[in-house]
């Protein structure tokens, strides 16, 4: 009963997590090998979280894995793309443009993206993308636990805790030698369903990225 109770208060930071698109989407492997991208060096994991824009707190976590090629692992996340097949909560073929895409998706009026991304060796990096492919898909509301298990199996990362919110994930992250951090901002519409239809027959031009440092404000 008591965990009852707890998960009940955790829901409204947690509802980013309790997606639209749950039904398993197990892409082929030969629809995966024609998706696959690669992008170039320096080999990297970028822990994404998604923050709400007024009482800062965390709406969402994700990790993108740019390894022998870029994938991003989006646990119980509502973004899709037929371009970016999917196979449990990884999904394969990330170019610059599904990258906007997942980008665009989740900054608007109402949310931001702090971006945390630190370079690893690219046998961490692939082994991430192993771990994520692991999870399989995973259950509404865990994006933060099922991120910290993946970064638990990482040389390196062994010290990371589980967590249910994903600013505490982000925390962990956020003193570790050579993380860069960035905010992303947009100004979409926070009903972002609209969007994502438009995204899946729409060839859309990549928008330039606002970005600010860490901590600081957007200029509006």
């Amino acid at each position: 009963m008591r965990f009852v109770i707890v998960l009940l208060l955790m829901l409204p930071m947690l509802s980013a997590c309790a997606t639209y698109n749950r039904e398993p989407n197990e892409a082929s492997a030969a629809e995966v090998q024609r998706a696959l991208y690669s992008h170039h060096n320096p080999f990297t994991l970028s822990l994404y979280t998604v923050v709400r824009n007024t009482g800062g707190q965390g709406a969402h976590a994700a990790l993108l894995i740019n390894g022998s090629h870029r994938a991003l692992f989006d646990p119980a996340g509502s973004w899709f793309h037929r371009n970016a097949p999917r196979r449990g909560d990884l999904h394969y073929g990330m170019t610059p443009q599904m990258l906007d895409f997942y980008e665009n998706y989740h900054a608007r009026e109402t949310h931001h993206i702090i971006v945390q991304t630190i370079e690893v060796p690219r046998e961490v990096a692939d082994a991430a993308i192993r771990a994520a492919e692991a999870q399989g898909l995973v259950t509404a509301a865990y994006c933060t636990q099922a991120t910290a298990a993946v970064l638990q199996t990482l040389p390196g990362f062994s010290d990371i805790r589980a967590t249910w919110y994903p600013t505490a994930l982000m925390e962990q992250l956020a003193s570790r030698p050579g993380m860069r951090t960035e905010r992303v901002y947009r100004d979409n519409p926070a009903e972002n369903r609209g969007l994502l239809a438009a995204q899946q027959t729409a060839v859309m031009p990549a928008q330039q990225r606002q970005t600010v440092a860490a901590g600081r404000s957007p200029a509006l």
